[in-house]
């Protein structure tokens, strides 16, 4: 599949973006051609952009994206295809026609790193990115980094009646990134085993 990015110039903006998503669509909508749409915590200027990936993995669609006149190119545009479809070519049958060509060609790849908040932010507020998404950790996470993680967790926590409450937070955290590391190894040795099986 051909591979799409945007282009971050100065004083590329919502507008521009959304220029973009809708050569997209014309792309993957009018003409049928798959397209990977290649997207990266790096290029979100504004977070809008991220509202507008939501809302193409939840529905396919982004409110309010085309004018009258770009529907209407899009209306013809899509009428054949509509008609050899087997569908009756209405308005509402071929924007419907439309939206599913592009759900089934358009394909979006997010970037985005774990480290710091933003990523757990944008979790949260924009639930398709992990309700609609294949998420695939492609960098296994050093033990100085499990460490750090475990150490923020567990350090805030006050243990009342030991003795040496320094060795167990230290114990913990250890622990935990043991238990991390152990669980991924032993993943592989059972998808390693399963292969085997299954030839």
């Amino acid at each position: 599949m051909s591979c799409f990015q945007i282009e971050l110039t100065k004083g590329y903006g919502y507008n521009e973006f959304r220029e973009d998503l809708k050569k997209l669509y014309f792309t993957t909508g009018c003409d049928g051609t798959p397209l990977v749409f290649l997207f990266a915590d790096t290029q979100i200027v504004i977070e809008a952009f991220v509202e507008d990936i939501n809302n193409i993995l939840n529905s396919g669609e982004v409110p309010n994206l085309f004018a009258n006149d770009e529907w209407e190119k899009i209306i013809s545009a899509c009428r054949k295809p509509c008609e050899e479809a087997g569908i009756t070519p209405t308005k509402d049958n071929i924007k419907a026609f439309f939206v599913s060509r592009v759900r089934e060609n358009l394909h979006i790849v997010l970037c985005m790193s774990p480290v710091g908040s933003a990523f757990r932010v944008r979790c949260r507020m924009f639930p398709s990115l992990i309700n609609c998404c294949t998420i695939d950790w492609f960098d296994r996470w050093p033990d100085e980094a499990l460490l750090s993680v475990s150490r923020q967790v567990f350090e805030p926590i006050e243990i009342d009646g030991v003795d040496d409450a320094g060795a167990v937070l230290t114990g913990l955290c250890e622990m935990s990134k043991i238990i991390h590391s152990t669980v991924i190894e032993k993943a592989d040795e059972f998808f390693a085993a399963l292969s085997g099986a299954s030839t």
